[in-house]
């Protein structure tokens, strides 16, 4: 009995997309939106957000029933990026979708208002935001990128009452993603920064210590 011969693969072979939201259960789709998600973020309560710019809205997932929601009345045109982040103390989300020189505009959670914020500026690239993050403190952080392939990204700190970007370092090529981890994320910088310091001390040691030496000699 001869084996069966699977068929050879393509180049014209069309690739099957899964939905651009899509939370699988036992290989099939428990929902989804139409169109695609740029960014996500929760609540302190547990509800996410997200971002979908192809419906110009902050949409509310329901992750029970898998129901999708819009949250703003008025759409947000986008042109680039696709940055949120919750601020729970004032029930709204921070987005930035109009590019490293747009506006970053706020949705009332509740209401669905939508209210245009400051103009962002100093961005390190000029293309787009995103995405954000709060650190434990309050502080937001966004990705700051390019657009390129690769993209060239930077994290950066956005003022949220006036909009000021301020640069902290270079990225790695298309990063996109960007969270805080409760107290690890801090631990983890700290730990790193004491090790680096630590064998900065070491360095400077051993070259006083050769300095000696040869001065002796």
């Amino acid at each position: 009995m001869s084996t069966p011969v699977s068929a050879a693969h393509t180049d014209d072979t069309i690739p099957v997309r899964p939905s651009p939201l899509v939370k699988r259960v036992f290989g099939e789709p428990r929902f989804h939106t139409d169109g695609d998600i740029a960014a996500v973020a929760f609540a302190a309560d547990g509800t996410l957000y997200m971002w979908a710019p192809d419906q110009q809205r902050v949409v509310r997932v329901d992750l029970q029933s898998g129901d999708v929601s819009p949250v703003n009345r008025d759409p947000v045109p986008g042109s680039a990026g696709g940055a949120i982040a919750v601020d729970d103390a004032r029930h709204q989300a921070l987005v930035a979708v109009k590019g490293a020189q747009g506006t970053l505009d706020s949705v009332d959670l509740a209401t669905g208002a939508v209210t245009v914020g400051p103009r962002l500026t100093g961005a390190v690239h000029d293309a787009s935001i995103d995405n954000f993050t709060l650190s434990p403190g309050g502080v937001l952080y966004g990705v700051n990128s390019n657009g390129g392939a690769p993209s060239k990204a930077a994290l950066v700190i956005v003022d949220p009452a006036t909009g000021a970007i301020r640069n902290i370092g270079p990225l790695p090529d298309d990063v996109r993603g960007l969270i805080f981890a409760g107290e690890q994320v801090r631990t983890a910088v700290s730990r790193e920064s004491l090790r680096v310091g630590a064998l900065a001390a070491l360095a400077l040691v051993a070259a006083c210590i050769i300095a000696y030496a040869m001065w002796r000699h």
